[in-house]
């Protein structure tokens, strides 16, 4: 893993360097002062959001000449973004006088994250490639990996982690089968796709940037072993290597292997009864019966209220007097911990009541945009990136309907993929145009 230093390129990285060192919440390793931990967390998404628009017209402004030839989809869809939040905005205001603004602010907020993109897309270009930036990506979730397994291994053995999260509550549905459920962050899935595609394809044939990537892949297996992790994102984590498998980015003997090892691994989990536990898991009278139930709920809910109002549902309202048009109505219980309703965790139905109709600009139109970016390039067999956009694209298509990439807590890796799949998208067209491909 080589880190790139580019003078042009090293103030966005380390712009972006920090704020996702925020986001993947190392800083909640140490007691921060009040005034700084409000800042810093309280407010996170307030100053990302109002940053992110900031450096992305920043980095048009000064890198017009560069940028635009990368800019077709972005430009129209930041703007989409913009107009978007800017209505919602002004329908909360009106239709919830009492709602803080600052409140509306911190709803919309998270969407501006999208801004990110240009920079992102910049550090692209000028360095050729977007390998440097995802070593950066590696070197900020591998620790992630590694602090989750020691938690995890603490926790398994004495019943208390040993780096301690100052908002952490080890109580009710964060303890899952004797361990203890900690993230590995918002960019901890994403991160094994792209360390297993490195590992498996033609294209990588560096034999030292495979052997990192092969012991980051095992590093966040762990990370996995070790901890509660959600049930959605290992079948998430499974189909998207299984896209890359299937699109043979590989020579036949790594194919082979892959294949065997999955028959072997399904045969062994078939005989252990392993897969039909996983999948009672899911049944409202299994052994995670509450938080079944409680999803179910909160999707009925919030598909009540998009119903209700398709152009704006809710809005961007979250005062303390809208509690239950926020959360719903309460009174389920699950291990003895009062269960709410929150647009996170419930994945589409969330954001339906969140955007109204305005999600299919905000994230159904660049859904549907990787989409045919990754069709029109695994086209190509010898165009190898083709088939990491396309496991990407499983991972944001698998993870809508529940952990959606437009929650709080995985939004920042939003603009990572629109920008990757962009970049990728028009290399290949270079590439395809100067008939460098057979």
């Amino acid at each position: 893993m080589t880190i790139k230093y580019n003078r042009r390129t090293m103030p966005y990285k380390a712009l972006l360097t920090f704020i996702l060192i925020v986001e993947m919440h190392y800083f909640g390793l140490f007691t921060l002062p009040q005034g700084l931990e409000f800042i810093v967390y309280t407010n996170k998404s307030k100053w990302i959001g109002a940053v992110a628009v900031i450096v992305a017209f920043l980095c048009l402004k000064n890198h017009k000449s560069t940028l635009k030839p990368y800019m077709g989809f972005l430009r129209k869809y930041l703007t989409v973004v913009t107009i978007s939040i800017i209505l919602i905005s002004l329908y909360t205001i009106i239709v919830y006088p009492l709602n803080p603004l600052i409140t509306t602010y911190g709803f919309a907020s998270y969407y501006l994250y999208a801004f990110l993109a240009v920079p992102i897309l910049y550090i692209y270009i000028v360095e050729g490639g977007y390998e440097s930036f995802f070593d950066i990506l590696n070197a900020i979730t591998v620790v992630k990996y590694v602090i989750t397994i020691v938690n995890g291994v603490a926790f398994i053995k004495n019943g208390t982690l040993l780096f301690t999260y100052s908002s952490l509550d080890l109580s009710g549905g964060l303890i899952r089968d004797g361990k203890v459920r900690l993230s590995s962050g918002a960019l901890g899935f994403l991160m094994m796709i792209y360390n297993f595609y490195v590992v498996y394809s033609q294209k990588n044939t560096c034999t030292a940037r495979k052997n990192k990537s092969f012991a980051f892949l095992i590093i966040g297996l762990l990370s996995i072993y070790f901890t509660g992790n959600s049930r959605l994102m290992l079948l998430t984590l499974l189909m998207s290597v299984g896209i890359l498998v299937m699109l043979g980015d590989g020579s036949k003997r790594k194919k082979i292997i892959a294949v065997a090892a999955i028959i072997v691994g399904i045969g062994v989990l078939l005989s252990s009864g392993a897969v039909s536990n996983f999948l009672n898991s899911f049944s409202s009278s299994g052994t995670l019966g509450g938080s079944s139930i409680a999803r179910a709920g909160a999707y009925q809910y919030y598909l009540s209220r998009f119903i209700k109002n398709p152009l704006f549902a809710n809005g961007f309202v979250g005062d303390e007097n809208y509690y239950n048009i926020v959360h719903g109505d309460s009174g389920i219980y699950y291990q003895t911990v009062l269960v709410r309703y929150y647009y996170d965790d419930v994945g589409i139905a969330g954001q339906l009541a969140l955007l109204g109709i305005f999600i299919i600009g905000i994230y159904i139109w660049p859904i549907l945009r990787i989409a045919k970016l990754a069709l029109r390039m695994c086209k190509n067999a010898r165009f190898y990136d083709g088939k990491f956009v396309m496991a990407v694209l499983c991972y944001l298509v698998c993870t809508t309907p529940t952990l959606i990439i437009l929650d709080a807590g995985r939004v920042i890796a939003f603009p990572i993929i629109i920008a990757t799949g962009e970049y990728i998208y028009i290399d290949y067209l270079k590439k395809y145009n100067a008939n460098k491909m057979v």
